[in-house]
């Protein structure tokens, strides 16, 4: 039995200046290179330096849309910045239940909002470009029926 973890879950933010995502999430991110970032001050004064960045795969933004700042201490969760959206030309709706994202009016990020912490989740599969990809474990006895199986699948 295969069994696919969970995708991760981002933060739209109003209050990140920037889009910040942590280490764990890197490979989610496109271009990623070592580069010397902003320092991001936490509520209780502790400094975060970014060490790297990235850019988000979402092909409509700008390259300034995109930058996206790697903080390795970065614990709980990637931060999406809104204003960083906003200033990219995105529009931005805020509801009760949900937040859309548009950019040249069309939808390019969706997310439902967390009553836990009052934000935005965004689940990554609704920023990633759509990719076709087949999950699979193949148990057959015999090469001619793993390769009528085979053929089924491509043909």
């Amino acid at each position: 039995m295969s069994v696919t973890p969970p995708l991760p879950v981002v933060k739209a933010d109003s209050g990140a200046s920037k889009h910040y995502f942590r280490i764990q999430d890197v490979s989610l991110l496109d271009n990623v290179k070592s580069a010397s970032g902003p320092t991001v001050f936490l509520p209780n004064n502790e400094a975060l330096q970014a060490t790297k960045e990235g850019n988000l795969p979402i092909p409509q933004l700008s390259t300034n849309g995109k930058k996206t700042h790697i903080i390795p201490t970065l614990k709980n969760t990637s931060l999406l910045s809104l204003g960083q959206l906003c200033d990219d030309n995105c529009t931005i709706v805020l509801r009760k239940p949900d937040l859309q994202v548009y950019k040249d009016h069309k939808i390019i990020l969706k997310g439902v909002r967390n009553h836990a912490d009052g934000l935005w989740d965004i689940v990554w599969e609704n920023i990633s470009p759509m990719t076709h990809r087949a999950n699979i474990v193949v148990q057959r006895q015999s090469l001619r029926e793993l390769m009528a199986f085979y053929h089924g699948c491509a043909f």
